[in-house]
């Protein structure tokens, strides 16, 4: 099925395809959310399949090769290293297994550190029998020499209709107060409604508030139990409603700086929340819990984060480690899906930036 929206984009590579005049290399750009990886997949998809032949799922197709920068010890963003370009030229030397080529996705390509983008070049020019296809929504960030070598496509925000329609198999209508934290990125929108409902637990707590010291680390106590993606939303959700309190909005870049930079997360929430109650601040409204109508997939971020939850809560359960009381419940990891994908469009592994709330053989940067 062809991805929806992006005509233009989609018109010309199905005229590539039609006419076999496939570029060595596609760069897709655009802002996260909005499709990129989801029409690179399709590209891959399109590419790999053989005539009268039994089409294989995407991510177990032994031609397929993702390489994306997530630490898979710690769930977080990282960067592409030049061992991971190594491994991914050693690969290329294999002759395809099913397919008359290889086809390898390199997602957010501006994470390449230097040495991985010039590893990167020769294969670019000449790739053997395989197809690239890179993704970035930082173009400036991605190396003038890799753009050079690159078949470049813009993917711009949806229209109405079509953010609609890639968002209908999961929630409908979008709530309107997300949609307007993204409009045209519906795999923002999806992270959006991901997080609320992962939030749904403490909302309550959250809105009643803390008007004690004792509160707030009570509070602080549950909110540890958030995965990274989740407690950064909930700063930044919190951050948007103080915007008429700037003298406040330095409490939460400092509450952000600290869990980029691995800090305990309890002592994290411990100084916001009792910065927030010392300036009269005892509580946020998060939006209500959206009803879906079918799971939706879960990235390889979260897939992560979820796992390394889980082993760090077995640790404690075989530890014999109490459970401390605090105001609210601690938050369960939810359960929608437990397998990453990527076949719709959603951003995957975003950074963690202000407001963007957001394998077959799959290579993380970190290696």
């Amino acid at each position: 099925m062809k991805p929806i929206g992006h005509a233009l984009s989609v018109q010309l590579l199905q005229n590539a395809l039609d006419q076999e005049r496939i570029h060595n290399a596609y760069l897709f750009v655009g802002s996260q959310g909005v499709g990129k990886r989801t029409l690179a997949r399709w590209l891959a998809d399109q590419l790999l399949y053989l005539p009268g032949q039994r089409r294989l799922l995407l991510d177990g197709h032994p031609d397929f090769y993702t390489l994306e920068p997530l630490d898979t010890e710690t769930g977080k963003r990282a960067v592409i290293k030049v061992d991971a370009v190594q491994s991914l030229i050693r690969y290329l030397r294999q002759q395809p297994l099913v397919s008359s080529r290889s086809v390898i996705l390199i997602d957010q390509a501006d994470t390449l550190t230097v040495s991985a983008a010039n590893a990167l070049l020769k294969t670019l020019e000449e790739p053997r029998k395989a197809v690239l296809l890179l993704t970035t929504d930082q173009l400036d960030a991605v190396s003038t020499t890799i753009r050079s070598r690159c078949q470049t496509f813009y993917l711009q925000a949806l229209s109405e209709s079509e953010c609609q329609a890639v968002l209908a198999p999961y929630v409908t209508p979008a709530p309107a107060e997300l949609v307007a934290l993204a409009p045209g990125q519906p795999g923002q929108i999806l992270q959006h409604c991901r997080m609320v409902n992962a939030l749904a637990p403490i909302s309550s707590a959250l809105a009643q508030g803390v008007r004690s010291p004792h509160e707030c680390l009570g509070l602080a106590q549950s909110l540890k139990a958030l995965t990274q993606t989740q407690q950064m939303w909930l700063i930044q959700w919190w951050q948007r409603s103080l915007f008429d309190q700037p003298h406040l909005l330095e409490c939460f870049d400092h509450a952000i700086a600290q869990l980029q930079q691995s800090v305990q997360p309890e002592l994290a929430w411990d100084v916001l929340l009792l910065q927030l109650n010392r300036n009269g601040v005892w509580a946020v409204t998060l939006p209500e819990p959206v009803s879906l109508h079918a799971p939706m997939p879960v990235t390889a971020e979260e897939a992560v984060e979820r796992t390394k939850l889980a082993k760090s809560r077995q640790a404690q359960k075989s530890n014999g480690s109490k459970k401390t009381k605090s105001i609210a419940t601690v938050i369960p990891v939810d359960v929608e899906q437990t397998t990453a994908t990527s076949d719709v469009q959603t951003p995957q592994t975003p950074a963690l930036k202000q407001l963007t709330l957001f394998p077959k053989r799959t290579v993380t940067g970190s290696s």
